[in-house]
């Protein structure tokens, strides 16, 4: 992106949006603040999946906005943990395993149909998760120190996880926002005029798309090489969003 300025520089944020199946939207603010989701998701109902972050703390203040937690991030902590507690590390793998493992056999399912394939196999999932995670958290966790231990890691995300994990019993939320995490790298110049930033993720499904939304937004093949537009027709689509920090650099 070439930014026309006196400036060198000047840093501002994609918001990259996932609706089902294969259409990709994009909204730039100029700061990565609270203001920009709470803006235009307004009027959205449905679910928000999202990291810890607190730009997404306003979304999850209201009766309307289901939090779902991303099981891609929870898993990558238990990759983490295998250094220092091997064996709890792979339980929790393996039960996390059987999460996607269900998603993967019914994905291509229309989500109607989805939703209720994947509801009572999800659910019981989730409470072999939570059954592991008690008999694997440890009785006294002992405090981190240069970084997260394993037994303490362990006992956070499985003995004591994020309400957020959980939502996932109730279809359609997806286990996590990959595909909003890797939509933007097609569109990503690699000539140097810009840099990306570290990325904030959140996804969205399942409700009902944000009035602010659709008539200001294009979309895109997320296969899209070109950058050909297709027009959004169905507002009630499923949907993920990531953020995508960018750093703009005045060519000279």
């Amino acid at each position: 992106m070439l930014v026309q300025a006196k400036d060198k520089c000047r840093r501002g944020h994609f918001w990259v949006l996932v609706a089902d199946r294969d259409h990709v939207l994009f909204r730039f603010t100029p700061r990565h603040n609270q203001d920009g989701p709470k803006t235009f998701l307004r009027g959205y109902k449905g679910y928000v999946q999202a990291d810890a972050s607190s730009v997404y703390e306003e979304l999850f203040r209201t009766e309307k906005v289901t939090e779902v937690g991303c099981w891609a991030h929870c898993r990558r902590r238990f990759f983490e943990a295998m250094s220092s507690d091997k064996e709890r590390a792979m339980t929790a793998l393996g039960f996390i395993h059987q999460l996607f493992a269900i998603d993967k056999a019914t994905k291509e399912l229309p989500p109607s149909r989805r939703a209720i394939s994947r509801g009572a196999p999800r659910a019981a999932a989730l409470l072999r998760v939570r059954l592991g995670g008690s008999r694997a958290r440890p009785a006294r966790a002992p405090l981190p120190h240069a970084g997260v231990s394993g037994r303490a890691l362990l006992g956070r995300r499985l003995g004591a996880p994020r309400p957020g994990l959980a939502a996932v019993a109730s279809p359609p939320p997806s286990l996590s926002h990959r595909t909003a995490s890797l939509c933007p790298r097609p569109a990503r110049r690699q000539d140097g005029l810009y840099r990306t930033r570290t990325t904030v993720p959140l996804a969205f499904a399942g409700g009902t798309a944000p009035s602010a939304m659709v008539p200001f937004v294009t979309a895109a093949s997320k296969n899209w090489a070109e950058g050909t537009p297709v027009t959004v027709t169905d507002a009630t689509l499923p949907m993920a969003l990531e953020a995508m920090s960018v750093t703009t650099f005045v060519s000279q």
